[in-house]
């Protein structure tokens, strides 16, 4: 319904415009005195917007360069206009003045198309604009044309989701990891948009520009989770960047497609998150699946996966087949054969391969591998218009949730740790009628997807709640309150909480059933956890107590324990007997606690008082004074 609005939006404004211009698609802005205003559109060079670079000449190719630096070419003169053109269009300001740099039409058209390919943000800006001159052929002032669908609030929510996937990141990655996990996530976030390419039916590629309806950019892919090759690719230069990775679009008239390169460690290599994100055309393959045949490929590892021609062009190294020749590190890399997204914990990364049943896999970074056997990992039942059968093809899909990854067989989901110990956390009920096609990790346990046995293999979408822990956030002491009520403080050391990156902890009790959370109190080096209001014929009776605390929207489940008053009483019946006066307050304590008890009729099969010894009875207090006598 959204898309469909932004087309109608679309739709209107164009015939608008077009009802006050005549032939040009959006309104100008009234230009500087003395200035004549020309219209000029290059969006069939702009990658977001569906364009391709422009065909390089294949010849000498130069070697390839080092990882770029973060400061700017002091050769570039054209690095400051670039900024203030970018910086403008994330202002979304009306007019650049440009005098100052002597430009003319061809120099310019160049600069503004090379700042929406090297700023994949930049949804807010379409591959038009004005500019104005004097009577010489040199631009005075330019004038960018924005979009009728994507505001400058689009422009904060896609930088604010790119820096959000960034920072799943563990800081401890290797570039490796790095890459991995981010084609992971595109891949399994991100779906193919066949209904783009159905509009080239409809609409010429001008058309599907003018009225913005194509998925061309990263917001497509990253925000609402549907794009074509433009919006994969577009969408790893965003992440890339935040992530301090060198990644390039590379596009082939040849393939009419684009993907990317990327330099690691001063080596050049290709990676085609698009075509590693299978389709549902095939009839059991569910979206959340990943490959990783076109991940960090030499150029004739890419050749031998359907990447034809030799115009593979980036819009600042040119003709980039030459690039990657000899970079083969990863063309039988362990990966090239794993059923799913590879999730990464640690030092550690999980996988199953394929066509490979009742094993999974760990594997450390430094390259060791661990095989172990999960049995119930068996063959799925495909179901295919008229007849069944059992494909060689291993849909086991992993994810890592909390401190464990999660595996799916057919009717099953594993928790395997990274030690290797297996658990079984969910079954499909006996009367399911279909198999686990693939599982994610969700806001609060394991989301998983069923393939339906019926001829189109409908998917249902289910989740299985799995709760986190650390034991370390835990319990150490407690202590008995005497005040206006009897109450408990539980005490758990603050240092685990801080060291963790947790928020204020809580406790649930639990007493007699009943449930009540209470928020953590900071007493110095220690949370406090007091359960108050405890009636004196409850000195008995255990109170459970569990400690939670939140990561992010996370719930972390701590330790866990019970405690009493009695055994606060038993304790200092053992321990501190010489403080006599103490002790006569516990002996009162009991036996209040057993006459509430008699009187109540509650557990009196186990009064409170029933361990003291006459040699404790005797400490009793045998008379009370209430209100002090004035002598």
């Amino acid at each position: 319904m959204k898309r469909w609005m932004r087309i109608l939006k679309s739709i209107t404004c164009v015939l608008a415009c077009m009802m006050l211009f005549g032939t040009i698609a959006f309104a100008s802005e009234l230009p500087a005195e003395g200035e004549e205003l020309h219209y000029v559109d290059v969006s069939e060079n702009v990658i977001k917007l569906g364009g391709l670079f422009e065909t390089a000449e294949e010849g000498y190719v130069p070697a390839p360069p080092k990882m770029m630096s973060a400061l700017p070419d002091p050769l570039d003169t054209t690095y400051g206009l670039r900024c203030s053109i970018r910086d403008a269009i994330l202002n979304q300001e009306e007019s650049i003045l440009i005098a100052a740099y002597a430009l003319n039409l061809d120099k310019l058209r160049d600069i503004y198309a090379q700042v929406l390919n090297e700023n994949p943000e930049l949804v807010n800006a379409t591959g038009a604009f004005s500019w104005g001159g004097s009577s010489s052929s040199l631009v005075t002032t330019l004038y960018p044309k924005y979009s009728q669908v994507y505001t400058r609030e689009n422009v904060d929510e896609l930088k604010a989701k790119a820096q959000a996937i960034v920072e799943g990141m563990s800081s401890t990655f290797t570039d490796e990891q790095k890459i991995l996990y981010l084609h992971d996530y595109l891949v399994t976030h991100c779906q193919y948009d066949t209904d783009t390419l159905a509009l080239y039916n409809q609409y010429t590629p001008q058309e599907i520009v003018n009225l913005e309806l194509g998925k061309f950019n990263a917001y497509n892919a990253l925000i609402e989770g549907t794009a074509v090759c433009q919006g994969y690719s577009e969408a790893m230069v965003l992440l890339g960047n935040y992530a301090n990775l060198d990644i390039r679009i590379v596009t082939s008239d040849a393939n009419n497609h684009a993907w990317n390169m990327i330099n690691l460690d001063d080596v050049w290599y290709f990676f085609d998150s698009t075509w590693d994100d299978p389709t549902s055309d095939n009839g059991y393959f569910y979206p959340v699946h990943c490959r990783h045949i076109n991940l960090l490929r030499s150029r004739d590892g890419l050749v031998g996966t359907g990447h034809v021609g030799t115009d593979w062009t980036n819009d600042k190294l040119g003709n980039v087949y030459g690039y990657a020749t000899d970079s083969e590190k990863y063309d039988s890399y362990y990966w090239m054969n794993t059923t799913s997204a590879i999730p990464i914990l640690g030092d550690t990364c999980a996988y199953a391969k394929e066509g490979v049943f009742g094993k999974v896999y760990l594997r450390k970074t430094d390259n060791s591998e661990q095989e172990i056997t999960a049995s119930a990992l068996k063959y799925w039942k495909v179901w295919n218009g008229g007849g069944d059968y059992y494909p060689t093809t291993n849909f086991a899909c992993f994810a890592a949730y909390g401190d464990s990854f999660y595996f799916s067989t057919p009717t099953e989901i594993f928790r395997l740790g990274t030690d290797g110990t297996l658990e079984k956390v969910h079954e499909l009920s006996a009367s399911a009628v279909g198999y686990i096609y693939g599982i994610q990790a969700g806001a609060t346990g394991i989301d998983y997807w069923v393939g339906v046995e019926n001829k189109e293999c409908e998917y249902v979408k289910g989740t299985k709640e799995i709760e986190l822990t650390d034991p370390e956030l835990k319990i150490t002491n407690a202590s008995l309150v005497l005040q206006d009520n009897l109450a408990i403080n539980f005490i758990a050391p603050k240092e685990p909480f801080d060291t963790g990156g947790y928020g204020t902890p809580y406790a649930v009790f639990n007493v007699n059933g009943n449930e009540k959370t209470v928020q953590g109190k900071l007493d110095g080096s220690n949370y406090v956890f007091t359960c108050n209001n405890i009636a004196p014929q409850m000195i008995g009776d255990k109170i459970g107590i569990t400690v939670y605390a939140m990561k992010g929207e996370q719930k972390v489940k701590g330790g866990a324990g019970s405690y009493a008053v009695k055994d606060y009483c038993d304790y200092v019946l053992e321990h501190m007997s010489s403080d006599a006066k103490l002790v006569t307050l516990i002996v009162d304590l009991l036996n209040y606690g057993a006459a509430a008890q008699t009187y109540g009729s509650y557990k009196t099969d186990a009064l409170v008082n029933r361990d003291l010894t006459t040699e404790q009875q005797g400490k009793a207090t045998a008379s009370r004074t209430y209100v002090n006598e004035l002598k």
